[in-house]
């Protein structure tokens, strides 16, 4: 389990553990155990800190164990979660920055927080370039319309102008 998508830096890294055993815990109902192991990134360029936590029906303490999650354990669950961030190398950084935050979001499961960083962005980015309709869809209408943001939606609610599959030259 040394293996996995760095939850910081999304990439696929080796994790090193910091100790040899985890903190195990045994359950008070049924017949189990919940760990937790503290690993860092081995990425030189990320470095933090992740944790991972599972359970099992063996004490992974155990001296013949491995002490880290096996394949068959139930339930393993990273902190922060495994996620891969997109690189946005076209965009200004601000709208970059909150782009990766939104993925990390929805990474937690944090649908509505990921939402509402999005709308933030196409918000303050419709008031910087003076499109003052009322609603979120009127903006996103007329950013499309005025070529300045562009897709692959097939949604009924966005332009024409939205469904191009390339960048628009500048104008």
């Amino acid at each position: 389990m040394a293996e996995t998508t760095c939850g910081w830096c999304g990439r696929d890294v080796h994790m090193t553990q910091l100790q040899s055993h985890p903190q195990v815990k045994r359950q008070t109902f049924g017949d189990g155990y919940v760990s937790d192991a503290a690993y860092r990134c081995d990425n030189p360029k990320c470095g933090r800190y992740s944790v991972v936590s599972w359970y099992t029906s063996y004490d992974p303490s155990d001296s013949y164990r491995s002490g880290e999650p096996e394949d068959y354990d139930r339930t393993v669950i990273w902190s922060p979660p495994p996620t891969r961030r997109p690189e946005y190398p076209d965009v200004p950084d601000r709208i970059a920055a909150a782009a990766r935050e939104a993925w990390l979001a929805h990474a937690h499961g944090a649908e509505v927080a990921a939402c509402a960083v999005a709308r933030s962005v196409v918000e303050s980015s419709a008031k910087r370039l003076d499109v003052d309709v009322f609603g979120i869809e009127a903006k996103v209408d007329q950013l499309a319309e005025k070529r300045l943001i562009w897709g692959t939606s097939s949604s009924p609610h966005t332009s024409s102008a939205s469904s191009g599959t390339t960048p628009p030259t500048a104008t």
